[in-house]
């Protein structure tokens, strides 16, 4: 396996240093370090490994890869871990430059319920994509390789599925709490909701007012917004495209 350092140590990093052997060090934000070199303090204490992990903000890619040239051998191994970044933002001083991409929603100190999550893996070259690959499979993970530009668009499904429902469900949680009801009634439901698309298209799996052409709940329920012009708001953009996708072609909507 290969011998790992790892620079950062947020909620990808933390994750990494518990999910992959073989790490020799880490190196973290150092606070009051110059924005110019926001991550490593003391670059000639570096020992030489087979590869290098940038768990790092995407804007801090270049910069640290570049740093990190200075003091490593050329033909060290790095990869950043950015969903919407290309390889090519490594300093071009390596031979083999990559990424390594959780397609996982991932915090500090919350480990994910579904550990079979794909890693998707681009190299600068199609022998350093699959060597990234067999380090994958030694490392127990499921990786495919993935172009920047359709990684790119995944990730921007990811932030569909993921970050815009987390909010819709925070919007429920205020809704609920505001009105003094409990928001665990909904997990049922919620779970249910999430287990159908295992077999189901969410096009099939979709139910509600909106998918129903109910207009007079709609209505009803945009009474109950009125007086939350923000949640209403949010209502009424899914109701819109809801009814846009099922009932098109009907003259009242």
């Amino acid at each position: 396996m290969p011998r790992i350092g790892l620079i950062g140590y947020g909620n990808i990093g933390h994750f990494l240093v518990n999910r992959l052997p073989g790490i020799q060090w880490i190196y973290r934000r150092v606070a009051l370090q110059p924005s110019s070199l926001p991550f490593i303090h003391a670059p000639d204490q570096l020992t030489e490994v087979d590869l290098v992990i940038l768990a790092v903000p995407d804007q801090a890619i270049k910069p640290v890869s570049h740093q990190l040239s200075q003091s490593l051998p050329i033909e060290t191994a790095i990869v950043h871990t950015s969903g919407t970044t290309s390889w090519s933002e490594l300093d071009p001083y390596f031979t083999d430059r990559g990424v390594l991409y959780p397609l996982m929603t991932i915090r500090d100190g919350i480990t994910p319920v579904h550990g079979n999550f794909p890693w998707l893996i681009e190299g600068n070259s199609t022998a350093f994509t699959e060597r990234i690959s067999q380090w994958g499979k030694e490392w127990e993970l499921i990786t495919q390789a993935m172009k920047t530009n359709d990684r790119e668009k995944i990730h921007l499904a990811a932030v569909l599925v993921n970050n815009f429902t987390n909010h819709l469900y925070d919007l429920a949680a205020q809704w609920t709490a505001k009105n003094h009801l409990d928001f665990q009634l909904l997990l049922p439901l919620l779970q249910e909701t999430s287990e159908k698309l295992t077999n189901n298209q969410p096009v099939m799996a979709q139910t509600g007012p909106a998918r129903r052409g109910d207009l007079s709940t709609i209505r009803r329920h945009l009474t109950l917004l009125a007086s939350d012009p923000d949640k209403r708001l949010v209502y009424e953009v899914l109701t819109a495209s809801i009814l846009k996708q099922f009932h098109a072609t009907t003259d009242d909507h």
